[in-house]
Order: structure tokens, then sequence, then C-alpha cells
């Protein structure tokens, strides 16, 4: 497989010729192709607007330390909603998807001031930066609407089913430690209970399990501001029990010195009162 620098994927798969221009590529993906050609740095036409500082204020909290790495626990809602769809579909990558990257910090700057971003560049883009050998190739589901227009025989391959819209369900929310109010809105555990499922929300449930999936990655795109209700990464979680054991730690040590200053104060009792009868036995020598 090979990608040009005018974005044409060129590939053989199974005695098939594959030839995959832009403009193809935009029609099976049905991704934008308008907005500037993202590759992962600062482009000139962003220079005098874009500020990390800045960008890192809009997308983290206010108590957030923005100078250092930026964890997804850190930020607002809504950048931890975009956050979690950019690690896992968009831009997919395998580790530290719970920390977000300078790459990640513009793109979410981008999102929040509306510039458009040609997507079908940027994935291509992806796409030609896994070429190296042994690396995994992203975006599967891609590369099977390619495989179907192009009828590369595929019935003797593995399947992985795809479910319905691929969607962020309740489960995935509930696993970051958040649960549903009774106005329907997702809060942290301990707040409010989780009210029971209405029947349509079952059936939705139901749907979902058995339903195939032939959402595109426009089809996240375009819900992406749907997602205002979910939020997540389980860093909430690690960092409350970072601050349980420094607290746990930072008592243990009042203790050890509490007793430290105790043994200290008997040590000198026993001291003084040998020197008491040191000087008791000078004063009357036996004889």
């Amino acid at each position: 497989m090979s990608i040009s620098d005018t974005g044409v994927i060129r590939s053989e798969v199974k005695g098939v010729k594959i030839r995959l221009n832009p403009n193809l590529f935009q029609q099976l993906t049905n991704l934008p192709s308008n907005g500037v050609r993202y590759e992962g740095k600062l482009l000139d036409e962003w220079k005098e607007q874009y500020d990390s500082v800045t960008a890192r204020q809009l997308v983290c909290r206010d108590d957030a330390v923005i100078q250092s790495r930026i964890l997804a626990g850190q930020m607002k809602v809504q950048s931890r909603i975009l956050h979690y769809v950019l690690t896992r579909v968009l831009i997919p990558r395998a580790t530290n998807i719970g920390q977000a990257s300078e790459e990640d910090i513009m793109l979410l700057w981008a999102f929040f001031n509306a510039i458009p971003i040609n997507w079908g560049h940027l994935i291509r883009y992806k796409m030609k930066r896994a070429l190296r050998e042994n690396a995994k190739l992203p975006y599967p589901h891609l590369i099977t609407i390619f495989m179907e227009h192009f009828e590369v025989p595929t019935d003797t391959d593995p399947i992985s089913e795809v479910k319905l819209k691929s969607k962020i369900g309740c489960e995935v929310v509930a696993s970051f430690g958040y649960v549903q109010n009774a106005e329907g809105e997702w809060v942290p555990k301990g707040n409010a209970p989780h009210p029971p499922l209405q029947e349509g929300q079952q059936e939705q449930g139901e749907e979902d399990q058995h339903g195939r999936s032939s959402t595109t990655l426009n089809n996240v795109i375009n819900r992406i501001e749907e997602l205002h209700t979910f939020v997540g990464t389980r860093f909430d979680a690690f960092e409350t029990r970072f601050d349980a054991l420094e607290t746990r730690f930072g008592n243990m040590d009042i203790v050890i010195n509490t007793r430290f200053d105790a043994l200290q104060s008997h040590v000198g009792n026993i001291e003084q009162q040998l020197q008491h009868l040191q000087s008791a036995s000078e004063n009357n020598p036996q004889t």
C-alpha cells in the first residue's frame, strides 16, 4: 500500500488493484474534505490566533495546572467528550488515550473556535504514517468500505461485528464513575441515584446489541455536539485514590511524630533519674 503526496491511495489485495483518489475517498466515506489540511503541527494560518496557554485554559477546568501535562480528568465536560472521540475514533492511538497531546489540544481549540478541518486529508495522513513495517493500519471500518467498493473477496476473512452506531453508551460512561440523576443528566457517582431505564431505553439497548452498523466517521463528527451529557475518563477515580493515599501517609506521619515525641520525653525522664541517682551516690559514699 502507498499514499502519494496528492492523497492517492494505491494497493493490491488478493489480486485486486485499488486506486483511491481524494474525490473517491470523500464519496465513499462522506467525510468533510473542506477546511484546513492539518497534519499534527501548528499551521501558518493559525500562528496569529493560536496560543498554547490560552488553548489549555479553554479546554481545562479552572483548578487545573496547565503548565504540565494535561490529563483528561482535568478537562471540562465538553472537552473530555471531544477528546474521548478524538483518541478512539477520529485519530485513534493505542496508548496515552487519557492524556492530551499538543495535537489533541490544537484540534480541541479548532473545534471550539468553529474552524473546519479537512478530515479526509488528516485521516489519509494518519494512514500514511502507519505504513511502517508491522504497524497496524488504523480505521478498519473505512478499509472495509474500500475493499467492498473494489469487490475484494473477503468471504474467508475473520469478521469483527460493528455494533449499531458505535456510540458511547451508558455502560461506558458509567465505568467512568458517573450515574444519571432524575433529570437524565450524568453526574459524579454519589450525587444522585441511577434511575431505572425506561421502556424505550431498554428497546434501544436491545437494538444496539443485535443491530449492525453502517455508520461512518462522519456520523461521529455530526454527533459530537449531541454528546454533552456524556463525560469521561477514569482519571478522576485515580486522582481520588491518590488523594486518599496522600492523606493516609500524612496521618501516619502525624502518629509517628507524636510517638517519637513521647519516647523522647520518656528518655529525658530516665536521664534525669540517672543523674539524680548518681548525685545521691556521690553525696553518700558507702563505707
